[in-house]
């Protein structure tokens, strides 16, 4: 199932937007740390949490920064793009699996929830929700988690702000 996937552009706002209007969604502006300004949620509101993360122009994922998240002026070798997946596998499986290839995996709590992140080829981002962790992700960016999204996604730019 997928949940999540995210891209740059050049006018995230813009782009959130029309996205919204085209898929009868809603749009939340991301939290920014963990990332970059002016980075948008196109949320569907269905059971599963689906999503699409807009992303400013530059922003790349790599396995070697603080919450995967860079910026590449030259958009080279990593992308913007990743992809979120449940996987009835647990993390020691999927990390089993990666590892003889050489694939670097990396636990991730994101305070909303937890994610298994894996790097195909050092490159391309997977993340996964085990059988252990899809329920928080679910309740949070389910339908019934959006009308306290918002509030949840300020409380992480500023968690002494009630």
């Amino acid at each position: 199932m997928l949940h999540h996937a995210s891209f740059c552009v050049r006018d995230p706002a813009l782009v959130a937007e029309v996205l919204t209007e085209m898929l009868a969604a809603t749009v939340l502006r991301a939290p920014a740390p963990p990332f970059p300004p002016n980075s948008w949620f196109v949320l569907y509101g269905d059971e599963a949490g689906s999503f699409i993360e807009i992303l400013p122009w530059q922003t790349v994922l790599t396995p070697d920064s603080r919450f995967g998240i860079a910026q590449d002026e030259a958009m080279r070798p990593y992308s913007g793009a990743h992809v979120l997946l449940s996987t009835p596998k647990s993390e020691a499986e999927i990390e089993a699996l990666a590892e003889p290839h050489g694939w670097p995996t990396q636990r991730v709590d994101a305070r909303l929830f937890k994610v298994l992140k894996l790097w195909i080829e050092n490159t391309a981002l997977v993340e996964f929700l085990t059988p252990d962790t899809r329920q928080a992700y679910v309740e949070t960016f389910g339908g019934l988690g959006i009308p306290d999204l918002n509030g949840k996604l300020r409380r992480l730019e500023n968690p002494g702000a009630v």
